[in-house]
C-alpha cells in the first residue's frame, strides 16, 4: 500500500514540528512562517501560531499583547506550564528516559507524558485566552484550523467537537501508532546520513498531502462538513516562506 512505504517520511511532521517549537522563542517578534516543515501537522500548538508574525498580523494584536505572549514562552532549559518548547523538552526527555536502546517508553510513561502535556497544554490556552480578546481567541483556532486541515483530526478536541465514534478515533490511533513506529526507523536514516535536507523536505511536503488524505477517509460527509466550518470563513493569508 503505497500510504504504508511512505508512511516513514510523514512521521518526519512531528519531529520538525516540536524541533521548530522548541526553537521558536528565541527568534522573537520577527518570526515569521517558522522555515522548514513548521505548520503541518499535529504538533502546532496555539503558542507556536502566535510565534509567527504573519499570525499576529491577522490577529491584529497590540504590542503590550505581543510582549505577554512573549512571556509565557520560557527560555531554553527551563520548564513551567507558559511555552510550547517546554512541553515538547520534556517529552524528549520522558523518551529518553524510558529504558533500553532506542529510547522505548513504556505504556505508563507514555501516558503520564500525555496527561502532563494535555496539563501543559490547558494551562497555556487558559493564559493566552486571558491576553487575546474573545474574537481574537475564536479568529486563532480559526488559523489553526486552516493551517492543519485533516491533521487537526489527531487532536482530542477536534475528535470531540465532530463527535467521532470509537471506531473513528481507533483508526486515528492506529495511523498515529504506525507515526510513531516509522519515527524511529527515521531517526536512524537521519543518524546514518540516507537522506539530504533536501530529499527529506520534498518526501516530507509530498507525503503530508497523503497523510492528510488518509484522515479525511476516516470522517463521514457531515463531518467533514463542519471540520470545514472550525476554519472560518475568511482565508488566512500567510507570509511568503
Amino acid at each position: 500500500m503505497k500510504f504504508a512505504r511512505n508512511l516513514i517520511v510523514i512521521s518526519l511532521l512531528a519531529v520538525t514540528s516540536l524541533a521548530l517549537a522548541q526553537g521558536g522563542g528565541g527568534q522573537g517578534r520577527g518570526q515569521g512562517r517558522g522555515g522548514f516543515g513548521q505548520g503541518r501537522g499535529g504538533g502546532m500548538t496555539p503558542m507556536t501560531l502566535l510565534m509567527r508574525a504573519d499570525v499576529r498580523k491577522d490577529l491584529d494584536l497590540s504590542e503590550e499583547q505581543i510582549s505577554k505572549v512573549e512571556a509565557l514562552q520560557p527560555q531554553r532549559g527551563q520548564g513551567g506550564a507558559g511555552g510550547a518548547g517546554g512541553g515538547q523538552r520534556g517529552q524528549g526527555g520522558g523518551q529518553r528516559q524510558g529504558g533500553g536502546q532506542g529510547g522505548q517508553m513504556t505504556d505508563e510513561q507514555r501516558a503520564a507524558m500525555q496527561e502532563a502535556a494535555r496539563k501543559r497544554a490547558e494551562e497555556q490556552k487558559a493564559a493566552i485566552a486571558a491576553i487575546l480578546k474573545p474574537e481574537q481567541v475564536t479568529r486563532l483556532s480559526e488559523i489553526g484550523y486552516q493551517l492543519q486541515g485533516n491533521m487537526a483530526l489527531m487532536q482530542a478536541d477536534t475528535q470531540k467537537a465532530l463527535g467521532l465514534d470509537e471506531k473513528q478515533i481507533a483508526s486515528i490511533k492506529d495511523l498515529q501508532t504506525k507515526q510513531q513506529e516509522a519515527m524511529q526507523a527515521l531517526m536512524q536514516k537521519m543518524r546514518d546520513q540516507e537522506l539530504t535536507r533536501e530529499e527529506l523536505q520534498e518526501k516530507m511536503t509530498k507525503n503530508t498531502d497523503i497523510m492528510k488524505a488518509e484522515l479525511g477517509k476516516i470522517l463521514k460527509a457531515d463531518q467533514a462538513a463542519k471540520l470545514k466550518a472550525m476554519g472560518g470563513t475568511k482565508p488566512f493569508v500567510a507570509d511568503p516562506a
